[in-house]
């Protein structure tokens, strides 16, 4: 188990490295990113195998999410928008802890990749689980549109329920044009000019989940009944 856990601590602060590493080196296209703000959070493992010093914190942006997803999408925007107000929701003035943060997602929640790699749920158990990151079927909505997540403080059982109302930015022409212009890329049959529109298109609401307040895009709420499947 000891040996186990040291891989698992070295693949973790690898993954770390090698992110800050390849940020040095990406210029990304819109020059907005930058006003998503940063989400500050300690990583006491990082301390511990020298990676920080003492005191110090990992300081997490939007373009960081990218590296770990690979692109900046509406998903990731919206990942790190609203893991960013559930932990401001949750600790306050307090900088969040790595390992003491538990989340809940409903089924074919591409947002809770982006909550688990900056809160540290990365499932290198072996197994593809996390315990701390659970699949929850009944936080599925009734009506699609909506993302929820469920964030928890495991030192103060503490809850906030968090959702993305993906509706409100993405109407219905948006949404066939992307998908027609996804389906043409993916069948290696889009031209360049398609390429750049679909990206336009993409990016405009990267930008509105940055910088649009005024259309409700996320709603996070206090949450005191919500039981975790595995408690």
């Amino acid at each position: 188990m000891r040996f186990i856990f040291k891989r698992i601590l070295v693949a973790s602060v690898a993954i770390l490295l090698s992110v800050t590493f390849a940020l040095a080196q990406t210029k990304w296209l819109p020059d907005f990113y930058g006003q998503a703000g940063y989400i500050s959070i300690s990583d006491p493992e990082a301390v511990m195998v020298g990676s920080l010093a003492p005191g110090q914190t990992l300081k997490i942006g939007l373009k960081d999410v990218g590296l770990f997803t690979g692109h900046i999408c509406p998903g990731a925007a919206s990942g790190f928008m609203l893991t960013k107000m559930a932990l401001k929701e949750l600790f306050g003035k307090q900088i969040p802890e790595r390992g003491k943060i538990r989340i809940a997602t409903m089924p074919n929640n591409d947002l809770a990749n982006v909550a688990a790699y900056i809160t540290g749920i990365l499932p290198m158990n072996l197994l593809g689980e996390h315990p701390d990151l659970i699949v929850d079927p009944k936080l599925k909505p009734q009506k699609p549109g909506k993302l929820v997540l469920i964030f928890q403080r495991k030192d103060t059982g503490k809850m906030v329920k968090a959702v993305f109302n993906k509706a409100k930015i993405e109407d219905a022409q948006t949404k066939k044009a992307i998908f027609a212009y996804k389906k043409r890329f993916a069948a290696g049959r889009a031209n360049e000019e398609e390429i750049d529109e679909m990206g336009a298109l993409i990016q405009n609401l990267v930008k509105k989940i940055i910088l649009d307040t005024s259309r409700d895009l996320f709603k996070i709420t206090p949450c005191s009944k919500y039981k975790f499947p595995n408690q």
